[in-house]
């Protein structure tokens, strides 16, 4: 399934090189990933925390250079954005 992206949700760019990667496998093996991956979600029910999720994804993503992912985040927070905000 990596080989051929199949639902990798993640992916790597190393100099000349991508490595696609599943975000639950990469939780499971690194605290930091779990961390920025996993422990938040069970707060997406509130917008509000939905969006500080969505902001610290985005800082991992770049962090990263998981593009798809930072593109999606940003994408999401665009949304939310409003003169209140």
């Amino acid at each position: 399934m990596l080989e051929d992206g199949v639902i990798a949700d993640v992916e790597f760019s190393v100099r000349t090189e991508s490595f696609c990667a599943h975000a639950c496998v990469l939780a499971a093996r690194s605290p930091v990933f779990m961390a920025e991956l996993l422990r938040p979600a069970a707060a997406w029910h509130r917008a509000c925390n939905l969006q500080a999720l969505q902001r610290r994804l985005l800082v991992a993503a770049d962090r990263y250079g998981v593009d798809r992912r930072r593109a999606m985040c940003e994408a999401k927070l665009c949304e939310s954005i409003a003169v209140e905000t």
